[in-house]
C-alpha cells in the first residue's frame, strides 16, 4: 500500500525524459546550424521595426534622388561638383555657394535680356525712322531753298557727294558741302588735330563715311545707328521722333552728339565719385546686380537717344520736374548701394550719366521758364550739357565691353 501511494504521485524519471523530449522537438531548427544558433540570432520585435523603417527610408530616398536627377539640372550639377573635403563641405558649403551661383545666374540672365533686347526691347534702325527734323533744314537752307524738295529734301543730295540730306543729318555733316572736313582745301595738310585725313582735294564726305571716318569730326566713325524700344510700343518710336525735333530746335542733333563726345574728357569727374565698395563675393554681386537691373528698368535709359529722349519729349515745365526728381531718386539709390570692387567702374558710369542728366533738365527748365530756347548762347551750352550725357554712355558701353570680355 505504501508503494502504492508514494508511485500515484509521481512520473517516473524515464517518464520525464519521454515528455521532455517531446516538448523539445517542436522548437528544433531544420538549420544546419542547429536550434541554439536559430534562438541566439532571432531578431526581437523592435529589431524588426528598426530595418522595416530603415528599408522604408532607403527606398524613398532612391526614388526621390532618381527624379531629382533626371528633372533638375541644379541637383546634378551640385552631386558633380560636392567638394572631396567631408560631409560638412561637401552639404553645407557647396549647396550655399550653389544657390548664390544661381541667382547670380538669374540677375545675369534679366541683365542680358536688357542688354540684348531678345525678350524685352527690339532693335530700331534710325534710317527706318521718319526722323529729319524740321529745324536742321531750316539751319542748313535758305527759306527759298527749303522749299524746293529737290534740295532740301531728305532724299535729296544737293551737294553731289553721295549722301542724301537724311543720312548728312544723322553723320553730323554739311548737306550743301562736298567735303565737311576739308572744304575748299587741298593743300594736303591734315584736316584737324588727331584726324587720320589728308585734305588733298579727292575726299567727300560719302568716301569718309564708306572708310568708317565720321565726316563731322574726322574720327572713326562709331556712332550708333540704331537704338532699342519695348516690343510692340509705337508710342516710343514717337516719343523719339518727338525729341528729335525737340532737341534740334533748341540746337541739338543726337547723332552729332557721339562724335562730338570724342573732343572731351570727363574722366577726373568721374573719378571723384564717391562709392561705398564692399568685396567681390557672389552676394554682394547679387545685392549690386539688383539695384542697377531696377535702375536700368526704370529711367536712365539704355543708350543715349532712349536717355535724351526723356529730357526732350516734352516742354512742359512741371512734366519736366517730375523727369527731374526721378534721375534724384536714382541718385539716392545709386550713392545708397554697396557696390562689389569690379563694379565700380560701371557703377561710376551710371552716376555721371544719371546726374548729367539731371543737370541737362534743369537747364531746359530754366530756359524754358526764362524764354531762351532759341538763344544762340543757350543752345551752345544745351549741346555742350547733352554731349556730356552722351560721353558717359560711350563709356559705360567701353566698360561694358570689357567685362564681358574678363
Amino acid at each position: 500500500m505504501k508503494n502504492s501511494n508514494t508511485n500515484s504521485g509521481k512520473i517516473p524519471n524515464s517518464a520525464n525524459k519521454s515528455v521532455d523530449n517531446r516538448t523539445e522537438t517542436p522548437e528544433k531548427s531544420t538549420s544546419k546550424f542547429g536550434g541554439k544558433f536559430s534562438r541566439r540570432f532571432e531578431p526581437k520585435e523592435w529589431q524588426k521595426w528598426l530595418a522595416a523603417i530603415a528599408s522604408s527610408l532607403f527606398v524613398v530616398s532612391a526614388i526621390f534622388g532618381s527624379i531629382q536627377w533626371f528633372s533638375n539640372p541644379n541637383f546634378r550639377n551640385f552631386v558633380n561638383n560636392v567638394p572631396r573635403k567631408g560631409p560638412v563641405a561637401a552639404f553645407v558649403e557647396n549647396d550655399r555657394d550653389l544657390a548664390a551661383q544661381k541667382a547670380l545666374s538669374d540677375l545675369n540672365q534679366k541683365l542680358a535680356r536688357l542688354d540684348t533686347g531678345e525678350d524685352l526691347y527690339q532693335i530700331v534702325k534710325l534710317a527706318d525712322l521718319p526722323i529729319y527734323p524740321d529745324s536742321w533744314v531750316g539751319r542748313n537752307f535758305l527759306p527759298q531753298e527749303k522749299g524746293n524738295l529737290l534740295i532740301s529734301g531728305a532724299m535729296a543730295d544737293p551737294d553731289g557727294d553721295g549722301l542724301s540730306n537724311k543720312q548728312e543729318y544723322f553723320l553730323g555733316s554739311n548737306p550743301k558741302v562736298k567735303d565737311t572736313l576739308c572744304g575748299n582745301r587741298s593743300d594736303n595738310s591734315i584736316a584737324n588735330k588727331s584726324s587720320r585725313v589728308i585734305c588733298d582735294g579727292k575726299g567727300s564726305d560719302k568716301i569718309y563715311f564708306e572708310r568708317g571716318i565720321s565726316p563731322l569730326t574726322g574720327f572713326d566713325l562709331e556712332a550708333p545707328q540704331q537704338f532699342k524700344i519695348v516690343r510692340q510700343d509705337l508710342a516710343i518710336v514717337d516719343g523719339v521722333k518727338s525729341s528729335f525735333e525737340t532737341a534740334s530746335g533748341e540746337g541739338v542733333d543726337f547723332p552729332v552728339l557721339y562724335q562730338l563726345s570724342k573732343n572731351i574728357d570727363l574722366t577726373s569727374e568721374t573719378d571723384q565719385i564717391q562709392v561705398r565698395t564692399s568685396s567681390d563675393t557672389p552676394q554682394n554681386i547679387i545685392d549690386y546686380r539688383q539695384v542697377r537691373l531696377d535702375i536700368l528698368s526704370q529711367s536712365i535709359g539704355e543708350n543715349q537717344f532712349s536717355g535724351l529722349s526723356q529730357v526732350y519729349q516734352t516742354n512742359n515745365t512741371e512734366q519736366l520736374e517730375i523727369v527731374k526728381n526721378q534721375y534724384q531718386q536714382q541718385l539716392t539709390k545709386l550713392n545708397a548701394a554697396i557696390v562689389p570692387q569690379k563694379m565700380v567702374p560701371t557703377h561710376k558710369a551710371y552716376v555721371l550719366i544719371t546726374m548729367k542728366l539731371q543737370k541737362l533738365v534743369e537747364f531746359r527748365i530754366e530756359g524754358i521758364k526764362n524764354q531762351k530756347l532759341n538763344d544762340p548762347e543757350f543752345s551752345k551750352s544745351a549741346k555742350e550739357k547733352a554731349t556730356e550725357v552722351v560721353w558717359g554712355y560711350r563709356i559705360l558701353s567701353e566698360i561694358t565691353a570689357k567685362e564681358e570680355l574678363n
